[in-house]
């Protein structure tokens, strides 16, 4: 009996503590796989957090659309998104290369909470200060920048860049520091100039004007689809500029009505009625211009 009991004891003893390791074991799993939910709950399959779940210390600015295509020489805009809590005031700085990127404008987003101070561009450098009143909390539209692309001889890439920033919560008599980060936006801006129109032909229509036509484009240069292009049509004047071409018009056709040519009148007519003059319009030309990048180019174009 006693040896029976001794067993006994030795199994209950043993049997507890197979139970204790077994439930730090499934305590354990539990917690790495909430950690692990909770990690892919806060970030997408590029990197970026997708609901900025963060505390009271942290914020997080996102740059989009994240990658943008540009043409060279026509603005675009990126978009300023930020996620705070219990905000106040934040300064912020970009990174905007001007070698590639003019700052046109900064435009505040649109709640009445949010008060943007006017924005400062030092080499490749944007400030951006602001403050809520009263204190945020949540996903806001900051801003909005408007981008010029600068001329550049080829397709090329750059990034506008989150590079640190900080605010403050609570009250200016107990401020709480918020940390602040944030993505990058790659844009891509195509420079390759199209086609050159070809075979214009000039129609008289009246004495003082006429209709020109010409063969659309479909590609640029290097052979890529061009969409929608928009033809500017130049003109010289042989009374006015005679050397230099001015543009007098643009369309999105491929034909085009100039009625407003000039005649000068140095004498009076003839016996026979024939007035002598010159028409000012000696010289036209038409350009074409991209309205739309190519997105479809693979990023391996550009440098």
């Amino acid at each position: 009996m006693q040896g029976r009991d001794c067993l006994s004891e030795r199994g209950r003893f043993c049997t507890g503590w197979v139970a204790l390791l077994v439930a730090v074991a499934t305590s354990l799993l539990l917690s790495s796989l909430s950690h692990a939910a909770d990690s892919t709950h806060r970030s997408g399959t590029d990197g970026h957090l997708t609901d900025w779940r963060l505390d009271d210390t942290a914020g997080f600015i996102h740059l989009t659309p994240n990658p943008d295509h540009a043409l060279c020489g026509t603005p675009f805009s990126i978009a300023l998104i930020a996620t705070l809590t219990d905000a106040r005031v934040f300064e912020l700085r970009f990174l905007v290369d001007e070698d590639f990127l003019q700052v046109l404008s900064v435009t505040p987003g649109s709640d009445t909470s949010l008060h943007i101070l006017p924005e400062q561009v030092l080499g490749d450098t944007l400030w951006l200060d602001g403050f809520f009143h009263p204190n945020f909390t949540g996903t806001i539209s900051l801003a909005t920048l408007t981008l010029y692309p600068v001329p550049i001889p080829a397709d090329d890439t750059t990034e506008i860049g989150f590079l640190d920033g900080r605010g403050y919560s609570g009250t200016p008599e107990s401020p709480g520091l918020i940390i602040l980060s944030g993505d990058t936006s790659t844009a891509y801006i195509d420079c390759t100039p199209p086609q050159v129109p070809w075979e214009m032909i000039i129609v008289p229509i009246d004495t003082d004007s006429v209709c020109l036509r010409w063969h659309p484009i479909f590609y640029d240069v290097d052979g890529d689809t061009v969409i929608d292009p928009l033809y500017v049509i130049y003109r010289t004047d042989q009374l006015m500029t005679p050397t230099i071409l001015d543009s007098i018009g643009a369309t999105l056709d491929t034909f085009f009505y100039d009625d407003y040519i000039q005649v000068s009148h140095p004498r009076p007519p003839d016996s026979t009625g024939v007035v002598s003059g010159t028409c000012n319009a000696t010289t036209y030309e038409v350009r074409a211009r991209k309205t739309q990048p190519n997105i479809l180019l693979s990023p391996l174009r550009f440098r």
